[in-house]
């Protein structure tokens, strides 16, 4: 069994290093954004320049989360989670980079968080989890601004 085990463990080296190297590049690269262009047009000059929607979650230990979210069409997002308590308020936001994948929003947040959203038929904003599956007691966003990305 020693010599086994002996013979394998170079082996599983050699495809863990490769596979290891290509996760970290797509990680690190999985949310850069392109230098922008001289000839590029300024944000806001096209048609409107954000996106935004809010609602409030259901939260099991405070009495509601305010959510606000925005989307530049430069593909940077916004979240503010507004978590309201007995003893007050307590405010989150969160930035990073965003992308469409069909009717499903990514959104990769700079400290690598990620949530992922389906745009329903009326431009609300559904939370998913991170296989694509609906949660059973999670609140819409309703869309404040913009069209529908």
């Amino acid at each position: 069994m020693r010599s086994v085990a002996v013979v394998l463990a170079p082996a599983a080296r050699t495809w863990r290093q490769p596979l290891a190297a290509a996760l970290l590049a797509l990680v690190a690269t999985a949310c850069q954004r392109p230098h922008p262009d001289a000839d590029a047009q300024p944000l806001g000059t096209g048609a409107r320049a954000t996106l935004q929607w809010n609602g409030t979650r259901p939260c099991v230990d405070c009495r509601g989360i305010d959510v606000q979210l925005t989307l530049a069409r430069d593909d940077d997002y916004a979240l503010t989670e507004t978590f309201h308590t007995r003893a007050g308020a307590s405010r989150f936001v969160e930035h990073g980079c965003w992308q469409r994948q069909g009717v499903r929003l990514r959104l990769q947040g700079d400290t690598g968080s990620l949530r992922i959203y389906r745009l329903l038929p009326d431009g609300r904003l559904q939370p998913r989890d991170l296989h694509g599956g609906a949660f059973a007691s999670a609140s819409t966003l309703q869309p404040v601004a913009g069209v529908a990305p």
